[in-house]
């Protein structure tokens, strides 16, 4: 095998795909990335046997052939070459000899046959959905994953696809985030599946490196198969194992009738729990919100932020909000509560409670595709 590069084109494919490597002692060549020179294509690909990337590289082949070497020794070796032309060539068919301007270096590896195969998925039936939107509503939600790995249906995020529509949904059991998006194609059906959280921090990561390949009207597609899920952009490909089991019906926990409800500044709450919480419990976090209702003047209601630390002292904060029904109060985690709030796109959020006892939900205050709830601290 023989081929030339840019070091630009190669750098970036190497910064793609060699996250997807494993150190495993009886696996060794799942360190490696595979390169693959056939049918004029210069294909890296790298698995831990739970998710495999491949990304197509431009480049001129001389020889088609293919062969393997430790996946980060070569990353960090061409990321630190000049930005010119890369001459890389199989050497006695145990090493890579790679030239660059006054630069020579052989790095040994392991035969091509003995890489673990990637899943081939059929691209028949596929959903299409903005890059940039997609990447926002998995970050949206994906900080609500449980890292309780005893429920490991909890360790994913549950995706619902429907005719025009997919609902994104993340729960630890101590808060829940859901975000609905729309696909601009769906051949897939009505389908219910949980996409693990290391994959689609995957899919974030890679999407991000290619972003100068990002436009406003660039699409991702995404195709399954049993037990298996593909994400195409570009000249990337990622495919990963689904998790089995049922998710949660977590619909059945969403209030649906409120006794206070509140619309304020997203801005101005974020800055007084930031205050008021530095005057937290240690490992509690808890932060009582006040909800005082002026009955002639809804627009001119106050929510009251507090927090009390027989060590530090406390603090109380006041936001001018607008609000309806009756005074009330709850006690919640502030880092919870602020998690909800920064996925919050509108400048004024809509906060509703029923009780103390009772989950408070949150969500833009002018926009049904965003909600976030968080189950109350018991005093």
């Amino acid at each position: 095998m023989k081929f030339t590069c840019t070091q630009e084109n190669l750098n970036q494919g190497f910064q793609i795909v060699q996250h997807a490597t494993s150190k495993n002692l009886n696996l060794p060549i799942l360190n490696n990335v595979l390169i693959n020179l056939k049918e004029k294509e210069i294909k890296l690909l790298t698995t831990n046997l739970d998710i495999g990337i491949s990304y197509t590289v431009r480049g001129k082949i001389e020889d088609e052939g293919s062969f393997t070497v430790n996946a980060k020794l070569i990353s960090d070796y061409v990321n630190l070459l000049p930005k010119e032309n890369i001459d890389i060539e199989l050497d006695n068919k145990e090493q890579l000899h790679v030239k660059c301007l006054g630069h020579q270096t052989k790095i040994k590896g392991l035969n091509a046959s003995d890489y673990p195969l990637i899943p081939e998925l059929s691209k028949k039936n596929k959903a299409t959905i903005n890059v940039e939107l997609f990447k926002e509503a998995i970050n949206s939600v994906l900080f609500a994953v449980s890292k309780n790995e005893n429920r490991p249906e909890l360790n994913g995020i549950y995706f619902k696809f429907s005719n025009n529509q997919l609902t994104l949904a993340a729960t630890d059991s101590y808060r829940l985030a859901e975000r609905k998006i729309n696909i601009k194609q769906n051949s897939l059906g009505l389908v219910n599946i949980i996409v693990p959280s290391k994959t689609l921090q995957e899919v974030v990561r890679v999407l991000s490196i290619l972003r100068n390949n990002i436009k406003d009207d660039s699409e991702i597609e995404i195709y399954l198969s049993e037990g298996q899920i593909l994400f195409v952009f570009d000249n990337l490909e990622l495919v990963s194992r689904l998790i089995e089991g049922n998710y949660p019906d977590y619909e059945q926990i969403i209030p649906g009738k409120f006794n206070t409800q509140m619309i304020g500044s997203v801005a101005d709450f974020l800055k007084n729990i930031k205050t008021v919480s530095l005057f937290v419990k240690e490992n509690i976090n808890d932060i009582t919100l006040q909800f005082q209702v002026n009955n002639e003047d809804p627009t001119k209601s106050e929510v009251h932020i507090r927090a009390f630390n027989e060590q530090l002292g406390e603090s109380d904060a006041v936001v001018n909000s607008n609000i309806t029904g009756i005074d009330n109060n709850i006690v919640v985690n502030y880092v919870y509560l602020l998690d909800g709030l920064n996925n919050i796109k509108t400048e004024d959020v809509k906060v509703e409670i029923i009780d103390n006892l009772s989950p408070i939900v949150i969500s833009s205050a002018n926009q049904d595709q965003y909600l976030y709830i968080v189950m109350p601290i018991r005093q």
